[in-house]
């Protein structure tokens, strides 16, 4: 969509709808607004993608929620930057293997944000929030299912922003500050949140990742365990964690 249009999309409880972006297509806002008016099953299969770029772009939604129709989703690509915007009343849950929200006002705003594929349905998923882009929730940013085989992990860098009260972690998932474990370092985003929990795992792969080269960053959420095996913090950079 360019050129200032604007497109509504209404729906009803009792249908869910599917709105599927598959085979290289996608939804591309970058210079208009899309509202989608009650609950849309919003899927990214194969190469599908969803774009929202530049300023006066925004998608508004009641919910974006992908329901594991039991198909592979494993090459999806979403992306918010330039200051394009998504604005999600209840939960935001899509389903793609790299994400990046970047850019001085671009938002991904919702109640929850939920990161992560059920089981086998899908390869890893990997979104950056970097160079002023933000992610806010209103309530909880969820990180990885129960007992998922794939990784989900979560990178805020360069000035990226993510705020909820909570957030938490489940099984195969990684909260990165600066890079993931094993690359590079970079400069640190902000996590702005009351506390971290880690969750509902099967096993002890999750983990916070402080990656950067700020010296002076600190890390102020309480972290919280309430799953019954161990989880990590990994440090690789001159950070204090108070």
């Amino acid at each position: 969509m360019t050129d200032n249009a604007n497109l509504v999309i209404n729906t009803t409880d009792t249908s869910r709808p599917r709105l599927t972006l598959a085979s290289g297509g996608g939804l591309d806002i970058t210079g208009g607004k899309v509202t989608i008016n009650g609950p849309l099953n919003f899927l990214l299969k194969g190469t599908g993608f969803l774009n929202v770029s530049n300023a006066g772009s925004e998608l508004y939604a009641d919910d974006l929620y992908e329901s594991n129709s039991g198909m592979r989703h494993d090459q999806g690509y979403f992306n918010v930057s330039n200051g394009g915007k998504i604005h999600v009343k209840g939960t935001s849950r899509l389903t793609y293997t790299q994400g990046n929200v970047s850019g001085e006002g671009s938002q991904v705003n919702a109640g929850t944000f939920f990161m992560g594929v059920y089981g086998g349905y899908g390869g890893n998923q990997f979104l950056s929030v970097n160079n002023g882009g933000e992610v806010n929730a209103r309530e909880h940013i969820s990180l990885g299912y129960y007992d998922q085989r794939s990784d989900t992990t979560l990178v805020v860098s360069d000035g990226g922003k993510i705020s909820a009260p909570k957030i938490s972690l489940s099984t195969n998932s990684e909260l990165a500050l600066g890079a993931q474990e094993g690359s590079a370092a970079k400069a640190a985003g902000i996590i702005d949140a009351e506390k971290i929990e880690f969750v509902w795992a099967k096993t002890s792969d999750k983990k916070i990742t402080l990656n950067h080269t700020d010296k002076k960053t600190r890390l102020f959420p309480r972290i919280l365990s309430v799953a019954a095996r161990a989880w990590a913090i990994s440090m690789r950079s001159m950070a204090r964690l108070t």
